[in-house]
């Protein structure tokens, strides 16, 4: 019999929707925090926006917009481990403590999060999208990362289950 976790929609398994749901959820997470970091007066104390900066030779036109979406992709992670634990994986295995399974996620997430803040950094200034247009085309790249690590790795499927139910990995 397979586990709750091998149930399907329209041939999708649950976890992939449930996972698509909180990458959806995840995604309106980070534009509101880009928002609330990068246009909002919440954050007053950051640079200006267009504020030049430089290190090391690296320059960056806006050090404004490098913060707010660096910190709106850590929110978007927090949220995302707290839905994964809670509803995406919860019928899964959990090899590693809670601490460690959110260190992992970070972990993972990091590769994710260097390519949505790349992306967004390289598409505004340079072909001159808004950061809101530029945001989805790194969360796509950063999503099929995320996937992968979640769902193999941080909180892989049980075996006995995959065995019962006839599917081998």
């Amino acid at each position: 019999m397979p586990g709750k976790d091998q149930s399907r929609f329209l041939g999708v398994s649950r976890a992939f929707l449930s996972f698509l749901v909180v990458g959806g959820m995840a995604f309106i997470v980070t534009e509101l925090m880009l928002y609330l970091a990068y246009d909002s007066p919440l954050l007053w104390f950051l640079p200006e926006k267009d504020t030049e900066f430089g290190v090391g030779g690296v320059e960056h036109p806006d050090i404004r917009l490098l913060i707010a979406s660096a910190l709106a992709v850590e929110i978007a992670i927090v949220f995302k481990f707290l839905a994964y634990e809670n509803w995406t994986f919860r019928d899964r295995q959990r090899p590693a403590s809670l601490p460690v399974r959110f260190l992992q996620l970070n972990a993972a997430s990091l590769l994710g999060a260097a390519v949505t803040v790349a992306v967004v950094n390289v598409l505004t200034p340079v072909l001159g999208l808004s950061p809101y247009v530029s945001t989805p085309a790194g969360v796509l790249v950063a999503f099929m990362l995320n996937w992968v690590a979640s769902s193999h790795v941080i909180w892989p499927e049980h075996e006995r289950h995959a065995r019962e139910s006839g599917r081998t990995r």
